[in-house]
Parts: structure tokens; sequence; C-alpha cells
């Protein structure tokens, strides 16, 4: 949100005076706050929360708030007016038809003490927040986070991300968990939140958390758990397979990359009607042509009539990016729902030298075979 004093006062005047029907027709808004930040910045936030303030309250019709955010306890003008990001997220918490919230979270290099007030919210159906900064949320936001999910029992949709290389800097502090991020749903009683999609990155997850709260995730059709920076992160997702089977909750959208624990491949080839499939070999004991052959032998036959999305391996010379042997191809061929499929394959010069790039040409012909050619 940059200030042009002028033309936030002719917009505000206009909106008083009911000269523009805009902000009824709104349905999506991304608004971006940033304080200065530094001492020589001469910004004056002031004017453009003042707009906000006649703004938002006539946004009936809002469904998607994306907000980036920089949680400052800078004083103006360095930081927001007193109690601005308050109102700001009152009016926004009032409206009748916002169900999705996306927030961009960053921040100073010390711990900011009042958080982002989420108090008002609710009743979301999807809530995204993507944490931007280096160091830890402390509890405070992380309950302001937990309580909004509390307080959406048609929540669907949840997912927290960090960059996968921010917790493992050391003044990140403790990883940050699922279990604290679900913390308000153990004082439900009653009313029960439905996931349907849930996503971390760079969050500790465990078949724990997802025991403790399993009633929640009885329609959950995708989960997406990546660089969880535990050093038992392949334990972890094993535990959460194990969860699942027990459960008998069947993904149809599955992200993971730990995947050596026996749990997580049993799981994977226990059921038929996967989707959406991806693998990624995270942890050097991924690095296996055993677990490659079980997965194709295995796990993909499951799946050959349902598999819409294809991803194995990385960008990593591994067992999963070596040539596919040519009954791998032809388990691959067998999933005529196939509209989108990416693998590696490592070919080397040596590999041409000793006539080894025709891999290529049986994987191009697999390919050609399948419903996307």
């Amino acid at each position: 949100m940059y200030p042009d004093v002028g033309r936030f006062h002719d917009m505000r005047e206009a909106i008083n005076a009911g000269q523009t029907q805009v902000p009824c027709n709104v349905r999506n808004l991304r608004l971006s706050n940033s304080p200065g930040f530094n001492h020589e910045s001469t910004r004056n936030l002031g004017p453009g929360f003042s707009f906000l303030e006649v703004f938002v309250p006539r946004l009936v019709n809002l469904q998607t708030l994306d907000l980036d955010h920089s949680l400052s306890d800078e004083p103006p003008p360095l930081g927001y007016p007193p109690m601005a990001v308050e109102r700001l997220m009152a009016s926004f918490g009032a409206l009748p038809s916002l169900r999705t919230l996306i927030l961009g979270l960053d921040g100073l290099e010390k711990p900011p003490h009042r958080g982002l007030p989420l108090e008002s919210l609710s009743n979301l159906i999807t809530f995204r927040v993507d944490w931007l900064s280096t160091i830890r949320p402390d509890p405070q936001i992380l309950s302001q986070i937990s309580g909004l999910v509390g307080r959406s029992p048609s929540l669907e949709s949840f997912t927290f991300t960090i960059p996968a290389s921010i917790p493992l800097e050391a003044e990140f502090g403790q990883p940050v968990t699922l279990e604290e991020l679900l913390d308000a749903l153990s004082l439900l009683t009653e009313n029960h939140t439905h996931f349907k999609s849930l996503e971390t990155r760079g969050v500790v997850v465990t078949g724990e958390t997802f025991q403790r709260h399993s009633r929640h995730f009885r329609r959950l059709e995708r989960l997406r758990v990546r660089f969880d920076p535990s050093p038992f992160a392949p334990a972890n997702i094993g535990g959460v397979c194990e969860v699942l089977s027990a459960e008998r909750i069947y993904l149809k959208h599955i992200h993971i990359d730990a995947l050596h624990h026996p749990s997580t491949m049993y799981y994977l080839s226990s059921y038929s009607g996967i989707e959406h499939l991806a693998l990624k070999p995270g942890h050097p004991p991924d690095n296996s042509p055993q677990l490659v052959e079980q997965f194709f032998s295995t796990v993909l036959p499951r799946h050959s009539g349902s598999l819409k999305s294809l991803r194995i391996g990385a960008n990593l010379r591994t067992a999963w990016s070596r040539a596919l042997t040519m009954e791998q191809l032809r388990a691959l061929s067998r999933c005529q729902e196939l509209e989108y499929i990416c693998c590696w394959l490592w070919i080397t010069s040596a590999d041409v030298a000793a006539e080894k790039s025709d891999v290529a040409v049986s994987f191009g012909g697999c390919l050609c075979r399948t419903r996307f050619s």
C-alpha cells in the first residue's frame, strides 16, 4: 500500500458521496501493508488506512482476501498508525461473504509484541499462511492462527508454509509443529472441522498429531507435507500413513518428500483411487532401487485407472532418476488417465557413448501411448 495523499482523499470522498459502486463489485482483493522499516523513510501510512476505513466495510461481496502484512511494533511514521491494523482486521471480519484468507507474513529481526489481530475473523473455508520471517512465530501469533482455525467449523483447506531453508537457520529456534497450528481444535467438543486439504512446508507433522485430530480428517482428500525439518521426518510421515490406513482415510492427492518408511509405501499400495501423486526423494535412504521397484510394482498398478498427474524423483541423481526398465515403462503406459507427468532422467555423455540414450526414446514412446499424447 503506497500512499498518495491526494488520491486516497479523492477516493474516500467519492465513496462517502456514493459516487462509485466499485466496492460492491469486488470479489477478490490483494492488499500489501509495508511500513518504512528504516529511519530515512518518509512514508505515512495514515492516508491509506483512512481510505481503507471507508472502503473495506463496503466490500459486501468480497470472498477472497490476499493480504501481505509486515509485522511491526515500530511507532509512526516507521510503523502502522495506532490501532489501524486492529480496525482494519475488524472491518474484514464483519464482511458477510469473506471465506478465503491468504496471509503472507514477514517481520523484523525480533518477535512483534502484538502479532496479527485475527479475533474478529471466523467461518473461513480456505485459510493459507505463508510465514516469510526469519524468526519463529511467537506463541501469540501461533495462538491467533490456531484460534481462527478453531473458529472456522466449515474450513476445508488449511495451508501453512515456511521457506525450506528458514527452519534450519539457528536464529529461527525450534521448528513449528502442526500440533501448535491445530491446538484450538482440541477445545472443540461438538463441532468438527472437516478438512479436505492440508498442506505444510517447513513444519513438523507427526502421526501422533494426526491421531489426536483424526476426527477432523475424516474427509481429507489432499495432503502435501514437504520439508519437515525434524530428523525423524520419514518416521513422521510413516506414522501419518499408519493413521490414515487405520482410519480408512484414502487420499486422492498426495505430495511427500520422505518415502522410505515401510508404512508409507504400504499405505499407498493399500487402496485405489489416487489422482495426483508426487513422490520426491528427500532423504538418503529414499535413494533406493528397491524402493523404486516397489513403487512401480505395488503402488502404481493400484492407481492406473485413476492417476491423472504423476511426479516422481527430483533434480538430483538418485535411483529415481535412472533409466526406467521396460517393465516400469509398461506400468506407466497402463495409466491411461494420465494428463501430466514429471520425472528426471539422468543421461550422461557416457550413456550416449554406450548407446544408452535410447532410454529417452523408449520413455517418449511410453508417453505417446498415454491419454495426454
